[in-house]
């Protein structure tokens, strides 16, 4: 089906969704059915050289209960309540036809921040994008976020990318149109989706959080009185299908992007990329760089160093070099799910000529990560302050996050204390993230945070950017 690119501030949507019933002579009857194309508004500020296009039909079939094991949920893919706009800044740097460095540096830090932003509001934690991602075909970059959204959700993760899905992915990029299934449809379900941007990022904020009906909303056939459309794409990203898992992707530069998800494949293999091959690529997060303990007589001696997973499961080992210092490291388990996180302990054993410096080695997959050991003979102080803070919002919620200090000052961080400016809003936490209900929507605030350890208050970190 031919989609029109339509002026200025229109654009067109489309997705599919498609499930077998054990029939092979129902799956290909469903392939089959035409379906009509829609027109919906996208709201704000778009050149007409930069239109987004979308397009949508219809759904072609519905999922239904399977007997195989399905992917578990540790977070249940809720839709939101409401669309999420994209800024003007979005549209200005992914939805150019011939995007120049800069542009794709700021469409990445555009788009994840606004995913991070509403990702806040479902209590998912931030999108963490591999090692490299700009340097990766597009389908590949494709295979990454539709998985980031699953694995942080707590969804099985698609196996990879299949030459066979690919290959339909793109008849339907080049068509402008959704890609078709495999006929005969070889899977117990599957979805596709169809936008005209090449840009993966830009498509897959719209397909998760710009879906849904009222206010901003671009699909026409999500409506109050008629609810069965809403959220078509989300719905396909998150799917709950049958393993395994497969999918096409396919971009046509500047115009056109397809997603084909196929669950329960009984022919496929994930012969281009498999997602288990990009583990590498994936950084390990550690909550601080440096740790000074104090050797005095009654100073605390142990920290605790938080180390972060992002998007594919990770082993994460651990040691203290060299060996014979006056450090050690307690027991610890550190094979984690996506977006999850583990406590490193380490011990200070003042000893008379004893080595006080030393490193912790944290490895993953990514290689490996050194937090400097220090021990001090001075009385310690206060921390040093927090850095790189950073505010994100929504229309009801803000969440700051920020880096723990260089230095705790010879005694360990207890607590980190949130301010805004003007005062309004505050939290007392642990974690270097704090997410707060913001029940004034039209206000704009700056935040800043202190470090806390038993002597006393860090000086205020530098203030955040403003958010309203």
């Amino acid at each position: 089906m031919k989609v029109q690119v339509l002026p200025t501030s229109l654009a067109t949507r489309k997705y599919a969704r498609f499930a077998a019933m054990g029939s092979l002579t129902l799956a290909s009857t469903l392939v089959g059915i035409g379906t009509t194309a829609s027109s919906a508004t996208i709201r704000g500020p778009v050149r007409a050289s930069e239109a987004l296009s979308l397009g949508r039909v219809p759904h072609v079939g519905t999922r239904l209960p399977r007997s195989a094991p399905h992917a578990h949920a540790l977070i249940t893919p809720q839709n939101p309540t409401s669309n999420i706009v994209p800024t003007s800044a979005m549209y200005e740097n992914c939805a150019t036809t011939s995007p120049t460095s800069s542009q794709v540096t700021n469409c990445d830090q555009e788009t994840v921040s606004a995913i991070d932003a509403a990702r806040a509001s479902e209590d998912v934690g931030p999108m963490t994008l591999p090692v490299g991602y700009d340097q990766l075909p597009p389908t590949v970059q494709a295979l990454v976020v539709s998985n980031l959204e699953r694995t942080d959700r707590g969804l099985t993760p698609v196996a990879g990318l299949s030459s066979s899905l690919d290959a339909l992915a793109q008849k339907g990029a080049q068509n402008n149109t959704d890609p078709p299934f495999p006929n005969p449809f070889y899977g117990t379900g599957g979805g596709s989706n169809w936008a005209s941007t090449s840009s993966v990022l830009l498509a897959d904020f719209l397909f998760m959080y710009d879906d849904g009906p009222g206010t901003g909303g671009i699909n026409v056939d999500c409506t109050t009185s008629n609810p069965s459309g809403c959220w078509g794409h989300r719905d396909n990203i998150l799917g709950n299908f049958d393993q395994p898992l497969l999918m096409g992707a396919a971009t046509v530069s500047g115009s056109s992007l397809t997603q084909e998800f196929v669950g329960g494949d009984s022919v496929d293999e994930p012969d281009i990329t498999t997602w288990s091959s990009l583990a590498t690529l994936f950084p390990v997060a550690v909550s601080t760089s440096a740790i000074t303990l104090n050797a005095g007589s009654g100073a605390p001696k142990s920290s605790i160093v938080m180390v972060s997973d992002s998007g594919v499961n990770m082993n994460i080992t651990a040691n203290i070099t060299p060996a014979g210092s006056e450090w050690s490291l307690g027991p610890y388990s550190c094979n984690l799910q996506p977006g999850a996180s583990c406590p490193l302990t380490v011990y200070l054993a003042p000893t008379p000529g004893g080595l006080t410096r030393a490193t912790l080695k944290i490895k993953g997959p990514n290689g490996t990560i050194g937090v400097a050991l220090d021990a001090s003979l001075v009385s310690p102080g206060i921390p040093g302050a927090p850095t790189n803070v950073v505010a994100r919002s929504t229309p009801s919620r803000v969440r700051v996050s920020w880096t723990a200090p260089a230095s705790n000052g010879g005694d360990a961080i207890v607590a980190y204390r949130v301010y805004s400016t003007p005062a309004g809003l505050h939290c007392v936490t642990s974690a270097t993230t704090c997410i707060m209900t913001n029940a004034n929507s039209h206000a704009s605030y700056l935040f800043s945070v202190v470090a806390q350890n038993a002597i006393g208050l860090s000086v205020p970190s530098t203030r955040s950017n403003r958010v309203t």
